[in-house]
């Protein structure tokens, strides 16, 4: 079994998927927004219309054209009053998060999705949690699969960071994108379906480039740090 014996200096999360479960309730908001302007339903919209490399936001324009803007709006209000209070931390997390802060390994978040749910979302599921970064839609000059979320959060750091001695943690390829380009370890958790998105994961995990992991308590199993 692969063990993470060398401890990083710091962590980023993805958060959508990687550390809070939110599937669900982003699908029940999207559905009552498209719904509204007489869209086909999420599952239709997002095999047809979605591009997986944008966030969200980005992607209404091509969901909804020239509504986007208001569609969107519509979108925040729906999730705020119905959904919030339906997500959840996914499994280990919790433990997960605790050992890195026992271990004095700065951890961020960094995601696409829009800033004022990202932050009501981790008050929710984490709230004696301390992020020493928190970056959401547009709070980089470029979100991800570009590097500038991860740069932006080392800057924000208490101490230097090289970035060959930091992990991405996350589900998708974005996550995988923009760790490479910022030159840090990419650690993805996700069934093994995930694989078949990025092709060279097979390899990168061999020489010790990427890893891959069913779960977060899968890969808090792997952490054997000493101190």
């Amino acid at each position: 079994m692969v063990q993470l014996i060398q401890k990083p200096q710091a962590i980023a999360f993805d958060w959508d998927g990687t550390l809070a479960d939110t599937r669900d309730v982003v699908t029940i908001a999207l559905n009552h927004t498209l719904a509204l302007y007489g869209k086909e339903t999420w599952e239709a919209v997002r095999l047809k219309q979605r591009n997986p490399m944008k966030s969200l936001k980005e992607n209404f324009q091509n969901f909804f054209g020239a509504d986007a803007f208001k569609a969107y709006k519509t979108y925040l209000a729906y999730y705020r009053t119905h959904c919030l209070q339906d997500v959840h931390p996914m499994r280990g997390a919790g433990e997960l998060l605790q050992y890195l802060k026992q271990h004095a390994v700065s951890i961020s978040i960094i995601s696409n999705k829009e800033k004022s749910l990202l932050i009501s979302e981790i008050q929710n599921c984490f709230p004696n949690i301390v992020f020493n970064a928190v970056l959401g839609n547009g709070d980089a000059p470029q979100n991800k699969p570009a590097p500038d979320p991860i740069w932006t959060a080392y800057a924000m750091a208490p101490f230097d960071i090289n970035p060959q001695n930091v992990w991405m943690v996350g589900d998708a390829r974005v996550d995988f994108e923009s760790a490479v380009t910022a030159n840090c370890l990419p650690i993805l958790i996700g069934p093994e379906t995930l694989t078949r998105q990025i092709g060279a994961l097979a390899q990168l995990e061999k020489t010790k480039q990427a890893y891959l992991f069913k779960d977060l308590t899968d890969f808090l199993n792997h952490l054997t740090w000493d101190n």
